[in-house]
């Protein structure tokens, strides 16, 4: 068939030799040379053939070449240290603090008509950030005395994080949820939201209630025990430990306060964590600030040498 082109390729040979001359260039090279060869057939009309030679230089510039004619590249990896690892943590739980005080304060009344106002969203979404934030930075202040801590702080640890990761489920379904079904499911919403005060409820809400009152002892064991194991282990501040024991011990009083009043018994437990993230945060930043002079002043030896 007229004007149908066959290209077929061979290859001849690869060099990498940093001497290897190339036809193209008049001088020696220090680059790597790959030569391909291309025969081309044309086939048609006419009977003869041409052979057409192209000849691909490759160059591999700014590559470091080893005895062995091996290619040496230099690759830049990102380290994450255990000092990073706890600095992020202590972050963590200051803004876990940070969370339990902004619920604490501007937290409304747990009524229908408060669901479709944007306090009630947004607090509800600190709540949800309460989970992810709370989780990360505890994991960090009892690994920083896992030691010091023993059963009694892992015990705990455990509480609290249980608790945590309930109330952010709970808190995501109040914030993303709730507010669309305030119209169309009005006995829905008010049955769950007086589950929060042991109020009966009209529609069967499962296992809900179980898992709700179930957090209520969790809240109160998960921040005693922990707060008590980092006061004995005398690693952490132990008056943020001593706050956060007695945030703990004020739960019980939330019972007999005004429902308005209930939510602000969760502003020691918030300043507490949020001490208790400044100093694993500060502590790890000022070893950081130590560890530098003394690096500075092993290497000018080397220098002056």
């Amino acid at each position: 068939m007229a004007g149908v082109f066959v290209l077929t390729g061979t290859l001849v040979g690869v060099s990498t030799s940093p001497h290897t001359k190339s036809p193209h260039v008049g001088k020696t090279s220090t680059h790597i040379h790959l030569y391909i060869v291309f025969n081309r057939t044309q086939t048609g009309s006419d009977a003869g053939c041409q052979a057409l030679t192209q000849i691909l230089l490759v160059q591999k510039g700014d590559e470091h070449m080893n005895t062995k004619g091996k290619i040496s590249i230099k690759q830049t990896e990102t380290k994450i240290t255990t000092a990073t690892l706890m600095r992020l943590a202590g972050l963590s739980a200051m803004l876990a603090g940070l969370c339990f005080l902004i619920i604490g304060i501007f937290h409304p009344l747990n009524v229908p008509a408060s669901v479709t106002t944007t306090n009630w969203v947004n607090v509800h979404i600190f709540a949800t950030a309460l989970g992810f934030f709370g989780l990360f930075g505890l994991a960090g202040l009892y690994a920083r005395q896992v030691e010091e801590s023993g059963w009694l702080g892992l015990v705990g640890f455990l509480l609290f994080t249980v608790w945590m990761t309930l109330v952010s489920g709970f808190s995501f379904v109040e914030a993303f949820i709730l507010p669309k079904l305030a119209s169309e499911s009005p006995a829905f919403v008010a049955g769950l939201l007086g589950m929060f005060s042991s109020a009966p409820s009209q529609v069967d809400l499962g296992i809900l209630p179980t898992l709700w009152n179930i957090s209520g002892p969790m809240y109160i064991l998960g921040p005693l025990l922990f707060g008590i194991a980092t006061f004995r282990a005398r690693v952490l501040p132990r008056w943020a430990a001593a706050l956060l024991v007695l945030g703990a011990v004020l739960v019980p009083v939330g019972a007999i306060v005004p429902p308005e009043y209930q939510p602000k018994i969760m502003i020691p437990v918030g300043l507490a964590m949020a001490w208790l993230g400044y100093a694993l945060f500060s502590e790890r930043q000022e070893k950081a600030s130590e560890l530098a002079p003394a690096r500075s002043a092993k290497t000018e030896p080397s220098q002056v040498a």
